[in-house]
Order: C-alpha cells, then sequence, then structure tokens
C-alpha cells in the first residue's frame, strides 16, 4: 500500500511538472518581452526543466541502488525518457519532448533555460527510439528560430568569454555552454552507429539517403525534384533557413579572412576545438563524407581559407594581451590537429576524384607554410 500510495504520488508529481512545462511552452510564444508575468512564467518553467534535468543525470545511478535491494527487484521502474514519450493529454499527442524543446525557439528565453534544455536533450537522445521520435515530431512540426539583430551583436562581443560554471550565471558564459554543449551532441551523434538526429539537425537528407543530400547555404532552397512518392520536395537543408552546421562554420568563418585568422581560435578556443572536430567527424563519416567536402569546397573554401593560418600558435602569440588568460598551447594543437585531419580526408577525396587543380592548390598551400617555417 505504501508504494502504491508512493507510486500515485510520483506519477501526479510528474504530471504536474510536465502541465507546467507544456502550459509555460504554449504561454510564452505569445508573450513579449515587457508582458507583465513573463519573468516569473519563464523561471518556473527553468524550475520545471531543471527538475526533468537533473532527475534524467540522477536515475541511472538510482535504478541501479533500487534494484540493489532485494525486495526491490521484482518492480518493474520506468526510464524517465519513456514518459517523456507517452501522450500528453492536453493535445492529444507524445509532444512533451517538443513542447520542451520549444523553449529553444521562444525569441526572448533565457540562456539558463536554454542550456537545460540541451542538456537535456542530450541526456534522452541516448536512446535511439526517442531519436528518431523527436526527429518525427521535429519534421512535423518546423520549429521556426528567429534572434533579433541586436542579441546576434551581443553573442559576438561576449564571444571572448568561456563557459566556466554555470552558477555564475554570466549570460554570455551560459551561451556559449550551449553552443559547446550542442556541438558535443552533434560530435557524440555523428559518431554514433545510429545518428537520426545529428543529420537533421546538420541538414542532411532524411528521405533518401545521406550520402545523396545536396547541402546549401541558409535561404537558398534546392533545385525542386520529384521523390520516390511522385512529390514534390526541396533538396539541401529540408528548407531549414539555417542548421547548426551553418551556425558553426559562420562562427568559424569570423576574421577568417583577415591576417588575424579566424577570431574563435583565441577568442573561444574550447568551442573552435569542439567545431574543428565536429567538421572532420562529418569528413570522416562514411555517410556525410561526401556532401560536407563538396559543401565546403564549393559554398566557403573553406579548407583552403582556415589553412593558410597555420600554424594557430602564431595566432595565439599575435592574440595574447596582458591581462587576458592566454590560450592553451594543448588547445591551439588541437584545433590545428582536427583540420589537417580533415585537409587530409580532402585530399584523398579530390586525388580519388581526380580533381587535380584542388588538390594541388591545396598542397602548394601546405607545402609553402612548411617551408616558410623552415626559413
Amino acid at each position: 500500500m505504501v508504494l502504491f500510495t508512493y507510486t500515485v504520488s510520483y506519477f501526479f508529481f510528474i504530471t504536474q511538472l510536465l502541465n507546467v512545462i507544456d502550459g509555460a511552452s504554449s504561454s510564452l510564444e505569445h508573450l513579449s518581452v515587457t508582458s507583465d508575468g513573463r519573468e516569473e512564467l519563464e523561471k518556473t518553467a527553468l524550475l520545471c526543466i531543471r527538475m526533468i534535468e537533473v532527475a534524467l543525470e540522477k536515475q541511472e545511478q538510482f535504478v541501479d541502488m533500487f534494484r540493489s535491494v532485494p525486495q526491490q527487484s521484482a518492480v518493474m521502474v520506468s526510464p524517465l525518457e519513456d514518459l517523456l514519450l507517452s501522450v500528453n493529454p492536453q493535445s492529444s499527442s507524445p509532444d512533451y519532448l517538443l513542447k520542451i524543446m520549444k523553449f529553444i525557439s521562444h525569441l526572448h528565453a533565457g540562456a539558463e533555460l536554454n542550456l537545460s534544455v540541451i542538456k537535456i536533450l542530450c541526456l534522452v537522445c541516448q536512446s535511439v527510439t526517442v531519436q528518431r521520435h523527436l526527429v518525427n515530431l521535429l519534421t512535423a512540426n518546423q520549429l521556426e528560430i528567429n534572434e533579433p539583430e541586436d542579441r546576434n551583436e551581443k553573442d559576438e562581443q561576449e564571444l571572448g568569454k568561456e563557459f566556466i560554471d554555470e552558477k555564475s550565471y554570466g549570460v554570455s558564459q551560459i551561451r556559449n555552454a550551449v553552443r559547446q554543449k550542442c556541438t558535443e551532441i552533434n560530435i557524440a551523434f555523428t559518431t554514433a552507429p545510429v545518428s537520426y538526429l545529428a543529420h537533421f539537425l546538420m541538414g542532411y537528407e532524411l528521405r533518401k539517403p545521406v550520402a545523396k543530400t545536396n547541402l546549401q547555404d541558409p535561404g537558398k532552397l534546392g533545385q525542386l525534384v520529384h521523390d520516390s512518392d511522385e512529390q514534390l520536395v526541396a533538396e539541401g537543408v529540408l528548407g531549414a533557413s539555417k542548421t547548426c552546421l551553418h551556425a558553426v562554420l559562420d562562427i568559424l568563418n569570423r576574421g577568417v579572412d583577415t591576417h588575424h585568422g579566424p577570431s574563435c581560435v583565441t577568442e573561444t578556443s574550447k568551442f573552435a576545438e569542439l567545431a574543428y572536430q565536429l567538421i572532420y567527424s562529418l569528413c570522416a563519416n562514411k555517410d556525410t563524407a561526401t556532401p560536407t567536402l563538396r559543401y565546403l569546397r564549393t559554398s566557403h573554401d573553406f579548407l583552403y581559407r582556415h589553412l593558410q593560418h597555420l600554424p594557430f600558435k602564431n595566432l595565439v602569440s599575435m592574440d595574447t594581451v596582458e591581462g587576458q588568460t592566454p590560450v592553451p598551447m594543448l588547445t591551439a594543437v588541437s584545433q590545428q590537429s582536427w583540420l589537417l585531419k580533415t585537409a587530409a580526408i580532402e585530399l584523398r577525396m579530390t586525388a580519388q576524384g581526380r580533381q587535380r587543380s584542388h588538390a594541388q592548390r591545396l598542397l602548394g598551400l601546405l607545402m609553402a607554410n612548411h617551408l616558410l617555417r623552415q626559413s
């Protein structure tokens, strides 16, 4: 009887928690930044999201401890991600995860709220079932994530601060933590055997083989073609205005055409390391290699523009100022390592494809840098 009462109470608590999240997610869509009660509603949503986040972080340890007690071994314990896949009585569909993710799409949502949502996404998507469910939800419900121009400018000014501790509540630090966490998620999912969510977030084709994706710049839809169901579909990034890949490339390319080189190498060194690793992971993956390298080559001339600034230790020494925390040399070396590994894959692919001019151009740049360092 005690166990039954506990189970009912716990289920009621989770239900109430999810109801609050559902209501807050829907209400914030219609409230402006100056609306009465918005700040309190967002704080309430943050506390509820944090409870979900902490529960997901600790549930494995709890389940192990629970099952270690002999008299409890026969009791079935459902993981929280299964409860998040249950039907929402408010909408009559299993959209709790979508409601949680929608907080990211709100125009003025706080950085702390975004970070907690990203952490939840990382934790629940360890399950392939959840990944498939979430991709289906996101495909059916397009999320429009638009940021005001002044917020983008503010982020650029604050990129110099690396994330240290979320409890410091520094807005710039938390925003950088969100970027790093998003990049880590994509790296983890890209290297996983099944990566539905990574392919979706990075803008790869889901309705046909990933290798046939035609990546394009934001705002440019591909040519309309007939798919197997005789419906017109747009090639490229599923009609999305911007993907995680575009966002990563935008940050990596800032300052790349100046003599100072990519600003993120020194201003957000940890993020730059993760970003170069993500690019390498996409180029090393058999499914995403061809479309990724083609896009980097034709739309951004990415490798040539970045390789000309090697070695990165010169950029680090150039931008080091008194009173500023220096970039760890190991981080700079790691950034350079991921970039060179990507270049090696590109050289192999272009050589196999008999693209001599492009291969010679990259080799000429690398050899020139090598000879310059020796002179």
